[in-house]
């Protein structure tokens, strides 16, 4: 519990800290209180609009998308062409690949917990950012999750240890993209997003960054199919972590509007720029 809590932190500066009662919130922390509540209950129905949007969104792509879209592919294309030659650098060694499979499997079960913790911990503590950070991290995991599932099975495309090895797609595989890559980056996009700071991000980034490469030094996945899944799971977090979070104003003001219009995000800006890494006091 006390890992996620530091994990987490809240997101206020010390100015806030000297000037207001350690045991209220800000009425910046209070979040924004023009979206529904993020709560069990609306579980359900947000699985079903991010789905909705994440199946529609090459239909309703803007400019700004495109600036990343288009270079993704290209990276995209660049390892899908470059597969089978990463792969044979990888070690053969079969208890090497053991241990990397542990440790993928270890990897996405530490973001699954970080993310249950942080719900539990909000709860107890009364700190809504943090059980809210919570519960969307695993309403993306589950998105990741269902989103990679479709794909996989509507590319078939074979994993390194069958077949031929070159990874032919439509072959009745179940390798691209990677689900373990998704789900992590997804629910670490979600937590790095709700408290934006460098050591949040190098902790949730970077155990969903090993994930991904375990999968491969593992003989799991081909580098395209991690590094798609990967891709697609931080795209995922952001969407879930902008449609449905109270905190996302100061994120919305620095990548763009997605729900919010410019005059809020620019009147809730400030109760957001604290570190990402501070721990709010409660009596």
């Amino acid at each position: 519990m006390a890992g996620s809590a530091l994990l987490a932190g809240a997101q206020t500066t010390p100015d806030d800290s000297s000037s207001h009662s350690p045991s209220l919130k800000s009425e910046s922390d209070a979040g924004d209180t023009s979206l529904p509540p993020v709560d069990l209950k609306s579980l359900p129905r947000n699985l079903f609009v991010d789905q909705k949007n994440f199946w529609l969104s090459p239909f309703h792509m803007t400019e700004s998308d495109l600036h990343w879209v288009v270079p993704a592919a290209f990276v995209g294309a660049a390892f899908l062409a470059s597969d089978t030659a990463i792969e044979g650098h990888v070690p053969a060694n079969p208890s090497t690949a053991s241990h990397a499979v542990t440790a993928s499997n270890a990897g996405a079960v530490a973001l699954v917990g970080a993310g249950a913790a942080m719900f539990l911990w909000g709860h107890v503590t009364d700190d809504d950012q943090q059980r809210e950070t919570g519960l969307l991290s695993g309403e993306a995991g589950i998105d990741a999750f269902l989103d990679a599932e479709v794909l996989k099975y509507a590319f078939g495309r074979e994993r390194p240890f069958t077949g031929s090895g070159k990874g032919h797609f439509f072959s009745g595989g179940t390798s691209f993209p990677s689900e373990h890559a998704a789900a992590s980056w997804a629910i670490a996009s979600v937590i790095a997003h709700e408290y934006p700071g460098p050591l949040t991000e190098l902790l949730a980034y970077g155990v969903a960054g090993g994930v991904s490469a375990a999968r491969v030094i593992g003989h799991q996945h081909f580098a395209t199919d991690a590094l798609v899944g990967s891709a697609m799971g931080w795209y995922i977090g952001r969407q879930v972590f902008r449609t449905h979070s109270h905190y996302s104003d100061a994120d919305i003001a620095r990548y763009g509007t997605f729900r919010k219009s410019d005059e809020e995000d620019a009147a809730h800006q400030a109760g957001n720029m604290g570190s990402g890494f501070a721990i709010r006091p409660h009596g």
